[in-house]
C-alpha cells in the first residue's frame, strides 16, 4: 500500500490576512487616534483655547520684560521672591521655551506676581496661569520628563519635574488667594432669594406695568422712542430673571437661548389639560458633546408650567409676556428659529438681531434693579450664578413642605454632568444647609427657632404659635395697615389739591390694576409660531404693519447685513437695501423713499447709518450703477462696507483739502505699531 499522506490543517488565509491588515492599520493610526481622542475628550475646546491664550500672553510678557531696561521692584505689600542665584540671560530667555531652564519656576512666579499685585488681577488670573503652564509642561516633549515636583538633582546638576509645581509658584498662588479671602476660599456669587425676587418684580411692575404691552402702540413717536428702552429693559429682565431662577441657568447660558429651542402651545394629556411649553438647553457649562452613541450627553428639555401661587418667580407668565412684546415691538415680525430670545439692545432700545445680550448688560441691569428696589442684600454679590444658586437652594430646602425636590431631581434639573465632581453641587446646597444649622448668629432673636431638631427647622412650621409670636405678628400687621392707610390718605389729599388748582378733575384717571388675572393676560398667543424641533423649515407670520396709513418713525429701520453674506458681496446688499424694501428683515420702506424730515427727527444711530449707506449709493450712481465700473473704481468694496466707507471719506477729504480733527489717541494704524 502506498503510504498515507499526512493531513495538513487548512489555514484560513482570508481570516489571517484580514487580522494582519487590521493590525497594520491599527498601528499606523494609533498615534493620530490617540492624539485625536485626548484632544476631543480630554479638555473642552473652550478651555484648550483659553490655556493657549495664557501661554501666549506669558511668552509675550517675558519678551517685553527682557527688552525693558528698567530695574524690577516688588510692589509694596507683595511677597518677596529672591533668587538663590543670579540668572544668566540664556536662563531667562529660555524660561518659557521648549527646553526648560533653572529660571522657569522663578519666571512663572514672577509673572503671577506682576499680574496680581501690580496689575491688580484676581485669583482667577493666578489660577489660570498656574493651571495653563502646569498642563503645558506636563505634556511637553519628551512626555513624562517634566512631570512631578520641581526639584534639584545634585548628580546631574539640573532641575527635573514641573516648574509649576515648585515652592515659588505654589507660594505666590497661595499669597494671591490669602489676599482675597482667608484660606483661599472661593468667593461665590450669592444666591438670589425668592423674597428678593418678589420685591424686585413688585417694584419693576410699578415702574412698567404689564398692561403696557397692550397700550404701548398707542404712544406717539416721541413718547414711543423715549419709553422703548425702559420698557424693553423691564420686560426682558422679568423674563430673564424668572427663567434663570426656574431653569437654574448661568446668565451667559440663558443669553444664548434661541427661538428654535422652544416648543410652545403644549398641553398635558390628562384630565386637567394644563398648558405648558418646553425649553431645550444643550450648551450648559461642563457639558461635553461626544459623538459616540454610548457617551453622548443630550441636552435637557424642561417643561415650564404656570405657578400662579408664586408670582415673583412665575417664568410661564413673564416669558410668554416677553415673547409677545419681542414679536410685536422688538423684531416686529414673526420670530425665526435662529432669533435670540434675549437679543442685544442698543442704547436707543432698538434690538441688534444676530447678537445675544452681553453678560455685562444683564449684570448692569441686575445691579440697577436691586438698588432701585431697595433690596437689602448686605455684602452679598449677585453675579452670573445668582439665579442658578438661588433656584437650586429654593427647590431643595426653602420651598413649602411637600414641594421640595430630592437630590436626584436637583442633579438632573441643574444639569450637573455625570462626570462632574459632586463638590459643585455640594457648594450650591449642603454648604448653605450647614451654615443654617451650625450658625448661631441669630441667638438674640425674640423667637429663636430650633433648627437642629429637623431639616431646616421644619418642625417650626408644624407648631402652634405662642403668645409672644402672636403679639409680635399683630403689632407688625397693625403697623403695616396703618402705614397703608396714611399713604392712601396722602394720595387722596394730593389728588384733591391738584383738582382744586386746575378747577376740574383730570379727564384721564390713573389706571388701576390690570383687569383680569395673569392667566387671562397670556391666553392668546396664536400669532407666535411654535417651533417643531424635528422640522428644519422655518415658518413665518405676517409682518406687523403700522397702526395707520401714515408712516411712523418706529417703522423705519436700516437693516443690518446678515453675517452669512460673504464680505465681497455685502456692498451689493447695501445698494439693494437702498432701492428695495425687505419685510423679512423688518425693512418695510426703502431708504431712497425716506423723507428728509424723518432723517432729521431720527438723528442718532439710525440717521448715521442712513447717511453712510447714502454715501456708498452716491458713488455707485456716479459709476452709472454699473457693478464692473464700480468695482474698478472702488476695489476696496470687496473688503466690506466699512472699508469702502473709510476709503470714500479719505478720498473726499483729499479732494476737498479738508482735514478731520485728529484723535487724542492717534490713528489706529499708529497705535497698532506699538
Amino acid at each position: 500500500m502506498p503510504p498515507k499522506k499526512s493531513k495538513t490543517a487548512k489555514v484560513n488565509t482570508r481570516r489571517k490576512a484580514k487580522s494582519s491588515s487590521t493590525a497594520v492599520i491599527g498601528l499606523r493610526a494609533a498615534s493620530s487616534l490617540l492624539q485625536s481622542a485626548v484632544t476631543k475628550y480630554g479638555e473642552s475646546a473652550v478651555m484648550t483655547q483659553k490655556y493657549a491664550q495664557q501661554i501666549s500672553q506669558g511668552r509675550k510678557w517675558l519678551k517685553q520684560l527682557l527688552e525693558s531696561e528698567e530695574d524690577l521692584e516688588h510692589p509694596a505689600g507683595c511677597p518677596q521672591l529672591a533668587a538663590e542665584k543670579e540668572w544668566t540671560d540664556e536662563d531667562l530667555e529660555g524660561a518659557f521655551g521648549q527646553t526648560l531652564t533653572r529660571a522657569s519656576a522663578y519666571v512663572l512666579s514672577l509673572l503671577i506676581l506682576i499680574k496680581c499685585f501690580s496689575e491688580e488681577c484676581g485669583k482667577s488670573t493666578a489660577e489660570g496661569f498656574h493651571t495653563a503652564w502646569k498642563q503645558h509642561w506636563d505634556k511637553a516633549e519628551p512626555v513624562g520628563k517634566w512631570q512631578g515636583h520641581w526639584t534639584w538633582n545634585e548628580e546631574k546638576e539640573a532641575y527635573s519635574g514641573n516648574p509649576a509645581s515648585s515652592p515659588e509658584v505654589d507660594g505666590i498662588v497661595k499669597a494671591v488667594k490669602n489676599r482675597e479671602g482667608s484660606e483661599g476660599m472661593r468667593n461665590h456669587s450669592s444666591a438670589m432669594r425668592k423674597e428678593w425676587m418678589d420685591i424686585m418684580m413688585e417694584w419693576s411692575e410699578k415702574q412698567c406695568p404689564n398692561s403696557k404691552l397692550q397700550t404701548f402702540q398707542e404712544l406717539g413717536d416721541k413718547e414711543y422712542f423715549k419709553a422703548l428702552l425702559v420698557v424693553v429693559k423691564h420686560f426682558m429682565m422679568h423674563a430673564f430673571s424668572t427663567s434663570g431662577f426656574t431653569l437654574w441657568t448661568r446668565n451667559f447660558e440663558l443669553a444664548n437661548l434661541k427661538y428654535k429651542d422652544l416648543e410652545l402651545d403644549l398641553q398635558i394629556t390628562d384630565q386637567y389639560k394644563s398648558p405648558y411649553f418646553n425649553v431645550s438647553l444643550e450648551d450648559r457649562k461642563n457639558w461635553k458633546h461626544h459623538t459616540s452613541h454610548e457617551d453622548i450627553l443630550h441636552g435637557h428639555k424642561y417643561e415650564v408650567h404656570d405657578q400662579p401661587e408664586s408670582p415673583g418667580i412665575n417664568m410661564y407668565f413673564y416669558f410668554l409676556h416677553w415673547l409677545e412684546f419681542l414679536n410685536r415691538y422688538v423684531y416686529r415680525r414673526g420670530l425665526q428659529p435662529d432669533d435670540y430670545i434675549f437679543p442685544a439692545i442698543a442704547a436707543n432700545g432698538v434690538a441688534k438681531p444676530g447678537s445675544p445680550i452681553p453678560h455685562d448688560t444683564i449684570q448692569k441691569w441686575l445691579d440697577e434693579f436691586v438698588l432701585a428696589a431697595k433690596i437689602k442684600i448686605g455684602k452679598a454679590r449677585l453675579t452670573t450664578h445668582c439665579f442658578r444658586r438661588g433656584g437650586a437652594q429654593y427647590r431643595f430646602m426653602e420651598a413649602p413642605i411637600g414641594k421640595r425636590w430630592s437630590l436626584a431631581v436637583v442633579k438632573w434639573w441643574g444639569g450637573w454632568a455625570q462626570g462632574e465632581h459632586r463638590d459643585a453641587m455640594l457648594r450650591y446646597l449642603i454648604d448653605e444647609l450647614h451654615h443654617f444649622e451650625e450658625s448661631h448668629g441669630d441667638a438674640l432673636r425674640p423667637c429663636l427657632p430650633e433648627p437642629n431638631h429637623s431639616l431646616l427647622g421644619e418642625q417650626e412650621t408644624l407648631q402652634v404659635l405662642n403668645k409672644l409670636e402672636i403679639q409680635e405678628m399683630f403689632q407688625s400687621e397693625v403697623a403695616s395697615a396703618t402705614n397703608t392707610v396714611f399713604q392712601g390718605c396722602e394720595k387722596l389729599l394730593n389728588t384733591f389739591l391738584e383738582s382744586i388748582s386746575h378747577h376740574a378733575v383730570p379727564s384721564n384717571p390713573v389706571n388701576g390694576l390690570v383687569a383680569g388675572s395673569r392667566r387671562g393676560e397670556y391666553r392668546n398667543f396664536g400669532h407666535l409660531t411654535p417651533v417643531n424641533n424635528h422640522v428644519g423649515i422655518p415658518r413665518t407670520t405676517a409682518t406687523v404693519q403700522p397702526r395707520s396709513s401714515e408712516i411712523s418713525l418706529r417703522d423705519l429701520t436700516v437693516p443690518n447685513i446678515d453675517k452669512k453674506v460673504p464680505m465681497t458681496e455685502r456692498w451689493r446688499q447695501v445698494i439693494k437695501d437702498w432701492y428695495n424694501p425687505d419685510p423679512s428683515r423688518n425693512h418695510c420702506i426703502a431708504l431712497k423713499d425716506w423723507k428728509k424730515e424723518w432723517v432729521t427727527e431720527l438723528r442718532g444711530t439710525l440717521a448715521q447709518k442712513y447717511f453712510d449707506q447714502k454715501l456708498i449709493v452716491q458713488q455707485y450712481e456716479r459709476c452709472n450703477s454699473d457693478d464692473t465700473e464700480f468695482l474698478k473704481q472702488w476695489p476696496v468694496a470687496a473688503k466690506g462696507p466699512t472699508a469702502l466707507l473709510n476709503a470714500i471719506n479719505e478720498r473726499r477729504q483729499t479732494a476737498s483739502g479738508y482735514k478731520s480733527r485728529a484723535s487724542k489717541n492717534r490713528k489706529p494704524e499708529e497705535r497698532r505699531k506699538e
